[in-house]
């Protein structure tokens, strides 16, 4: 008798659910009807009536969520449709669908919008100010449906380039909070702070992003120059090198790894093996920036005038020479370059070199 009056009890709960004989509720089967003729607002109403009323029933939460989709509520969308979920996975398929297909619509037409700004050329313009704006809410819209990197990173970007420095830190700083384990969202963040010139801070996000990959040669780059503007010499110099060997193709690496020890040796005060030891070194990284990048003038500077500031005349003379025929209207290095001349006992090469120099200096 028990088991009969349950069953009784079931079937009287689908008929609320469904509707006498197993049929969709009455405002239900209306909303439906409107929905097929793209009559969105009286379908809205009826959708929302259901969903009010009978807030057991899945379809209800469906449709309601496809037409929060129509009029572009899209959180509401995802709401409805998790509610439906929730209650039954009869449209798990259907709803899986109409997610990704509004994340596609709505990432894309952020993509579109924000390629649009980047191609105006008064980008302070109510225009193009309208286009990142609309850009940003569209990847918000993407992420709201599908939690997403790009969206998130984008939108940050978007912020920033419109000087809504708050705003972007919150994107960036929901980047790392969405993917703690990302090397690239502490990067990301740190990049932020780097270029607020809040290097104390961005070296935080830095040593997180090289804990997670300790090949981002990016990252430790970034760390080695924020180091580097920290005064730091003893952190900045192993994480440059580290960044060398993560990435041995940029110039700028080395470069800025012989400045680094370059500056370190010239200070004042400085004892004489010890500036001889951080000059070769120097040397070293500026042959390496050289080799990588032919076309940087200071790396010849500053390369031979270390060569000649610990008396390697012969090789300041090949560097300075390489260096004037790279850059012949440079009258610092014909002025160094006289020099080499000079103490290696040419005089007649000085002579022309110095007169160049006079030439270019005046």
């Amino acid at each position: 008798m028990k088991n009969i009056l349950k069953m009784v009890v079931v079937i009287f709960t689908m008929m609320f659910i469904m509707g006498p004989g197993g049929c969709r509720p009455k405002d239900l089967e209306g909303a439906f009807v409107h929905y097929g003729a793209n009559r969105y607002d009286e379908a809205l109403v009826l959708a929302e009536k259901v969903t009010k009323e009978i807030p057991t029933n899945p379809e209800g939460w469906f449709l309601l969520g496809k037409l929060y989709g129509q009029k572009d509520r899209i959180a509401d969308m995802v709401m409805a449709f998790d509610k439906s979920l929730e209650i039954a996975p009869t449209h798990k398929a259907d709803i899986e669908i109409e997610k990704q297909s509004y994340f596609a619509k709505k990432f894309n037409s952020g993509a579109n919008l924000y390629n649009k700004y980047l191609g105006f050329e008064d980008r302070t313009s109510e225009e193009a100010i309208a286009k990142m704006e609309n850009s940003i809410k569209s990847f918000s819209d993407a992420n709201t449906i599908k939690v997403d990197y790009k969206a998130i990173d984008l939108s940050a970007t978007g912020y920033k380039l419109l000087g809504r420095n708050d705003d972007a830190l919150k994107s960036y700083s929901m980047l790392t909070e969405t993917f703690p384990d990302s090397s690239k969202a502490w990067l990301a963040l740190g990049k932020y702070h780097y270029d607020e010139k809040d290097y104390t801070t961005a070296v935080k996000s830095f040593e997180k992003s090289t804990e997670l990959d300790d090949k981002n040669s990016e990252s430790l780059t970034y760390l080695a120059q924020s180091y580097d503007f920290l005064e730091m010499p003893d952190k900045a110099i192993p994480a440059y090198k580290k960044a060398i060997e993560a990435n041995d193709d940029d110039a700028a690496i080395p470069f800025n790894l012989g400045l680094l020890l370059y500056k370190a040796a010239v200070e004042k005060g400085v004892p004489l093996v010890t500036k001889k030891e951080k000059l070769n070194m120097a040397i070293e990284f500026f042959t390496k920036s050289i080799e990588l990048n032919p076309d940087f003038i200071s790396s010849y500077q500053l390369k031979g005038n270390s060569e000649l500031l610990i008396e390697k005349y012969a090789d300041a003379r090949m560097t300075l020479e390489e260096g004037v025929n790279m850059f012949p209207e440079d009258g610092q290095m014909w002025e160094d370059l006289a020099k080499s001349y000079a103490l290696l006992g040419e005089k007649e090469k000085a002579n022309e070199a110095y007169k160049r120099a006079d030439e270019l200096n005046k």
